[in-house]
């Protein structure tokens, strides 16, 4: 028996409420992306909020970034003093 196989027995035999919670999980693990710019109306329905990049515009990098760059590769190189 393959892998889908047994979850597809496991979710025929799960309550309603079980396997709505699963659907539900299964659509959130394939997001949706837009490849092409004029995409249709239907499209524009899509919650993007809370993607990765939804700052983009509001967030900048400060000038001193890349301040604490050494100090942080010591601590992860494990250098010894």
């Amino acid at each position: 028996m393959t892998v889908q196989q047994q979850v597809c027995n496991r979710i025929i035999n799960m309550s309603d409420e079980g396997a709505i919670f699963i659907n539900q999980v299964i659509n959130n693990m394939n997001p949706v992306f837009f490849t092409n710019k004029a995409a249709s109306a239907a499209d524009n329905n899509i919650d993007v909020s809370k993607r990765i990049g939804a700052g983009k515009g509001i967030l900048t990098d400060s000038e001193d970034f890349d301040k604490w760059n050494d100090e942080i590769a010591d601590l992860f190189e494990g250098v010894a003093k």
